[in-house]
């Protein structure tokens, strides 16, 4: 049974459509296409050779059948490389005689300006004829048209109605692209209730996104009871899928016990698929882990890796990182330069921890050439209040000099 929530001002099932289903017959009805003469089909002949694997579709296809035509179509645009414009011409004969694959596979190729120029009105107009026809790919490709406005007049309500009908018919992405919509409010009426519902439905029909998302809420307390259980149920499901993201926050539950059992070798796995996958914070994260020997053998010059991976994508708990083994000199030469650059990157990119470490450096002329203006720039940056080293800056700066009072 359909769960019922209030949808401006009203009791409404999740599965009723939004807006009058006759709104699409009176607004988006499509254009009939207009019948044309059959361009000769001469280049299917090279393709009717009994040893060639599709020559029976291309007999077909020649004769008329439209099935065929489309299906030769998409053959000719998997070659390599692509004939786009014999490929199209099947797709148009397939699509005027009504084929609904054809009709959204050539609309896709005008939305992306694939095989010509971008044309979003004919792609919105093909992505019409489909979903006339019950096509839910078709009714989700309207509604993001209809979101951003790209060959349609830009209006949420249309994108809503698609993306019900699309949910409808059992797409599932559909499912989760109304749950974002409702959730964030975004010129529809906001309803945490039924995008809460919405995300659920789409988890249990294997939306990767809509598992992360789940699992961010309960984690967070989002609108949710907080619940480390539920949030991990979650990024499980979507970690298996091999998403970097449920992999690496996976693992940080493992490693701090929360929802699940405490096990830092579960983490280390887990930040080291997320890892392979270049997620800057699993790069860090493992290299802590290997530096540090938890869940994994102790491995420096590993952890040194990663870290600088993570580095390069301007992660700055990874630049922190670096900045200490630079300043240590155990595992690396000590470099104070390297290490100040770090810790100023990390820094200036909010890292509270560089900020405060490179201030106190400054501060007392650790390692560094006593500097309090500097110091005092670094405790502000971190969110340390620097009325204490008011006294210090003025007592070390070199008093002004006096002007003689001389009368003339």
């Amino acid at each position: 049974q359909s769960s019922q929530t209030t949808w401006n001002g009203r009791q409404i099932a999740i599965d009723t459509p939004l807006i009058d289903p006759e709104f699409f017959l009176q607004n988006v009805k499509p254009k009939p296409d207009s019948p044309s003469m059959t361009p000769p089909l001469d280049f299917l002949d090279g393709l009717m050779d009994p040893k060639y694997p599709f020559s029976a579709n291309a007999v077909a296809a020649k004769n008329g059948n439209p099935t065929a035509q489309f299906l030769i179509g998409t053959v000719l645009e998997k070659k390599t490389p692509v004939d786009y414009d014999k490929a199209i011409l099947l797709y148009d004969l397939a699509a005027r005689a009504g084929i609904v694959s054809a009709q959204r596979r050539r609309a896709r190729l005008h939305r992306k300006g694939l095989g010509g120029p971008v044309n979003y009105p004919e792609a919105a107009r093909l992505y019409s004829l489909a979903a006339a026809q019950g096509d839910a790919n078709a009714h989700y490709s309207l509604g993001r048209m209809y979101e951003r406005g790209l060959g349609v007049p830009r209006g949420f309500k249309e994108a809503v109605w698609h993306y019900t009908q699309a949910a409808n018919h059992g797409l599932a992405y559909a499912l989760f692209r109304l749950a974002q919509l409702y959730d964030e409010g975004r010129d529809v009426p906001e309803n945490k209730p039924l995008a809460m519902d919405l995300y659920t439905r789409a988890a249990e029909k294997e939306v990767v996104e809509a598992q992360v998302v789940l699992g961010r809420k309960y984690s967070l307390g989002d609108g949710v009871d907080r619940d480390f259980g539920k949030a991990a149920h979650y990024y499980q499901r979507a970690a298996v899928k091999k998403n970097p993201q449920a992999q690496y926050v996976l693992g940080k539950l493992y490693e701090k016990g929360l929802g699940v059992d405490k096990n830092d070798t579960a983490a280390a796995l887990l930040f080291s698929y997320a890892a392979d996958q270049k997620l800057a914070c699993a790069q860090n994260s493992l290299g802590e882990m290997l530096y540090t020997g938890r869940g994994v053998q102790e491995n420096a010059p590993t952890a040194l890796h990663f870290y600088s991976l993570a580095s390069q994508q301007k992660h700055p708990g990874a630049q922190f990182n670096l900045a200490r083994m630079f300043q240590a000199g155990k595992w690396l030469k000590k470099n104070m330069a390297w290490s100040v650059y770090y810790y100023t990157l990390a820094a200036r990119q909010g890292h509270q921890g560089s900020a405060v470490t490179l201030a106190s450096m400054y501060e007392f002329g650790v390692d560094v050439t006593q500097d309090i203006e500097k110091a005092k720039e670094f405790y502000e940056l971190g969110g340390v209040d620097t009325s204490f080293l008011d006294e210090k800056l003025y007592t070390l700066r070199p008093p002004a000099e006096e002007t003689p009072n001389v009368d003339i």
